[in-house]
């Protein structure tokens, strides 16, 4: 998790380099699907890595920002992923969120926090073919597994993983 002063376009324009990609505006994502960072607020961005370089990434941006207002952390622990694909992946969201899913408020590279049931969660919208992310906190993993499958047998969808439909 990267934060900093959104006002700051020296720290911003650092933060990019060390990247290798220009902070996105908000809602928006840059990246290339492996690598990917999410603009949640004006002064919040969620890095997404491959597994175990988010390390490098910390030490990297906490040095090359020192001295300025940003803080840099790794929330990796705190989060758990899910990743919803096919043609039917917007309606299971849809039984669960109150915010359109629909372009443009959801394309790929598009991102936005809301809450799927009573849940917050961060939904990255990774492109047409890869799927939807969503990020959840870690402890509250089982809880959105739960309402997913709940969603899904509403709409007949199947479960990878449970064998349930």
């Amino acid at each position: 998790m990267l934060q900093l002063d959104p006002q700051d376009d020296r720290l911003a324009s650092i933060a990019g380099l060390v990247l290798g990609y220009q902070l996105p505006a908000r809602g928006c994502v840059t990246g290339d699907g492996a690598f990917s960072v999410l603009r949640l607020s004006p002064q919040a961005y969620l890095i997404v890595t491959p597994v175990n370089e988010q390390y490098e990434y910390v030490t990297r941006l906490s040095k090359a920002l020192a001295g300025g207002l940003a803080v840099v952390s790794d929330v990796s622990s705190g989060y758990a992923t899910f990743r919803l694909s096919g043609p039917a992946a917007t309606e299971l969201l849809y039984r669960g969120c109150s915010v359109s899913l629909e372009p443009p408020d959801l394309a790929p590279r598009n991102c936005m926090t809301t809450c799927f049931g009573r849940l917050g969660v961060i939904i990255h919208c990774v492109g047409v073919m890869e799927g939807i992310d969503l990020y959840v906190q870690r402890s509250l993993a089982l809880s959105l597994w739960n309402g997913l499958v709940e969603a899904g047998r509403g709409c007949k969808l199947p479960i990878a993983g449970t064998g349930a439909d």
